[in-house]
Parts: structure tokens; C-alpha cells; sequence
């Protein structure tokens, strides 16, 4: 039974992929991509992004963008808007969304 056990353990961690999980972090404002390994790339570059989280599947990565340059009137001063983007770490530029 034991034995069962163990080999059923090995299988498993066999089974389970990179030590390293694909991660997103948030850098001075940018964003990086951490490969399953360990390597890192920079998708954003604007110094405004923050808040970086992976699509469920792992493909994408979803940020919030900060622009200076449109204000919302909150009635107690004006804010910075904020906007929704989208970047693929496969390539090609990150994309508003909302």
C-alpha cells in the first residue's frame, strides 16, 4: 500500500509542470511577464501601469493604465481616468479595452 502511495506521489510531481509558474509583476510603472523559465519580459514601457493579472488560461495579461491626460471631475477635484489593456507576451503592442 505504501508503495502505491509513493508511486501515485512521483506520478504526480512528475505530472505538475515548470517549478516555476508564468507570473506578472509590476516594475516603476511597467509591466514584466516571468516565463514558466524564469525568464522575464517587459510588455509595457509608459511608466502608468499597474494592477497586472494573467488570463485563467495563462495567454494574456490584463493591466490597468492610468492617463494623466483625461480627468474625471469627481466634484471634489479632478482624477485621473484609467483604462482597461490588454497584452499578448507572445508579441505585438498592448491594446486599450475600456
Amino acid at each position: 500500500m505504501l508503495r502505491a502511495i509513493r508511486a501515485a506521489f512521483v506520478i504526480t510531481v512528475a505530472l505538475i509542470p515548470s517549478i516555476r509558474a508564468q507570473s506578472v509583476s509590476v516594475k516603476r510603472g511597467n509591466i514584466f511577464f516571468e516565463r514558466k523559465d524564469g525568464r522575464s519580459i517587459q510588455l509595457t514601457s509608459s511608466g502608468l501601469d499597474s494592477y497586472p493579472h494573467l488570463s485563467a488560461d495563462g495567454q494574456l495579461v490584463v493591466f490597468v493604465r492610468r492617463t494623466p491626460s483625461f480627468k474625471i471631475d469627481t466634484g471634489m477635484g479632478d482624477v485621473d481616468d484609467n483604462e482597461l489593456w490588454i497584452a499578448d507576451p507572445a508579441g505585438g503592442q498592448p491594446r486599450a479595452e475600456f
